[in-house]
């Protein structure tokens, strides 16, 4: 849908000086898709690396600065502008324009601010889930220093309790 607008806003770009502005805002949205796609490529195989966690996480810093911070940025940037480059036989074009480009933006940032939480929400279980497998690690590594095997939830004062 991107690749669609951007070359359309380049095709009326020597009428609507307005659709050049949007095209280059519409192409800096796509700053996250070399990750998002790196990323896919390393879900297959790699998703244990740090690799794969550092490029997540450039991925996600990406999504919402380039797509959900910057979209309405982009909309309201050219909403400011637009008296200075239209004529008034423009105004007709450019308000019909305006008023597909906004409504397509406005269904395109809320899907992005939706997968937004989608990426949160895996981020969150990524690292909890790091997390406890750290501290599963130190409660194995405590029990065999002490020469038993570990036990689920075990802790200092486990050994209190079976002595």
């Amino acid at each position: 849908f991107s690749a669609l607008s951007i070359m359309f806003c380049f095709y009326i770009g020597e009428k609507q000086p307005l659709a050049l502005i949007w095209a280059t805002g519409i192409a800096l949205t796509e700053v996250s898709t070399p990750l998002v796609n790196a990323r896919w490529f390393l879900s297959f195989r790699y998703r244990e690396r740090w690799q794969y966690k550092v490029i997540g996480l450039g991925m996600l810093v990406a999504f919402v600065l380039g797509r959900v911070i910057y979209i309405p940025v982009l909309v309201a940037g050219i909403v400011l502008a637009a008296p200075m480059y239209l004529n008034p036989g423009e105004a007709l074009c450019a308000f019909w324009l305006g008023l597909v480009g906004s409504a397509s933006s406005v269904t395109i940032w809320i899907l992005n601010v939706y997968w937004t939480m989608l990426m949160l929400r895996g981020a969150r279980k990524l690292f909890k889930s790091q997390a406890r497998n750290s501290m599963t690690d130190q409660a194995a590594m405590y029990s065999a220093i002490r020469g038993r095997p570990p036990a689920l939830g075990d802790n200092e004062n486990t050994h209190l309790k079976t002595v």
